[in-house]
């Protein structure tokens, strides 16, 4: 069985998405000063931005909300409110989503390896998407990459079915016997692959639990070095193609 993630490994969104969070912000800046005559900064928007997250993970430590991209723009836009001492209506906040969305699908886009890779992967191997989206942005991601169940993948399984993200240990107590539900087997980590960029998220827990792991370099993550000896993959790889001469 094989679980790969799905940013970063299967498309390019990461990098994407940061240029897409800069170009809103960018967009919040202008039309504050048009709509409601108020300044500031790229600058100050970006410190904005990353008190913010920080402040998501702290909240939702491990849970799905903490990467909810909607509910950061709304904590972002209740914070530039407090500031700039003006109400920030419902259309402007809507305005801010849709052009975040927008700026990230013009640039997301699959690895040009990854259907035909998956498709043939599907011929011998069970298939499932493992990701900390919530169901709505990792539906959005598949589309965008061409990902479709049954012909690309076997089950998708999101943060949200377990109300945990990975790397906690709950998120593995609850995945195994839900793929055993919907798979109606045994499902045993010996004969589990991990597949991820990230070397904390995806190869330091695929080691944890004692399943295999394989780090594929490429996005926003590509030059990150393992921070410890459990961040080390088994095998490290620079397109997801590789896996069909590794678990040949």
């Amino acid at each position: 069985m094989l679980l790969l993630d799905l940013d970063g490994t299967l498309g390019f969104s990461l990098i994407p998405e940061e240029e897409a969070i800069s170009e809103t912000l960018e967009f919040i800046s202008r039309k504050l000063a048009k709509r409601f005559n108020r300044a500031v900064s790229i600058e100050e928007l970006h410190a904005l931005y990353r008190e913010t997250k920080r402040e998501q993970y702290s909240i939702y430590h491990l849970n799905p909300k903490r990467h909810n991209k909607d509910l950061r723009w709304e904590m972002l836009l209740n914070k530039l409110e407090s500031k700039v001492g003006v109400r920030l209506p419902e259309d402007f906040r809507d305005e801010v989503r849709m052009r975040y969305w927008s700026s990230f699908e013009s640039k997301a886009k699959p690895y040009p390896d990854a259907q035909e890779t998956l498709e043939k992967l599907m011929g011998g191997f069970v298939v499932v998407i493992v990701t900390n989206n919530d169901l709505a942005e990792a539906q959005r991601k598949l589309r965008i990459f061409g990902l479709k169940e049954g012909k690309h993948y076997d089950i998708l399984i999101t943060s949200e079915n377990f109300n945990v993200c990975k790397p906690s240990p709950d998120f593995l107590k609850k995945l195994l016997p839900f793929l055993e539900q919907k798979l109606n087997c045994k499902v045993t980590l010996d004969n589990v692959v991990i597949i991820g960029d990230d070397p904390k998220n995806d190869i330091a827990w695929a080691r944890s639990v004692g399943a295999k792991a394989i780090r594929i370099k490429r996005d926003l993550l590509a030059d990150l070095e393992p921070g410890s000896e459990a961040e080390k993959a088994d095998h490290v790889i620079e397109n997801l193609s590789d896996l069909l001469i590794i678990l040949r």
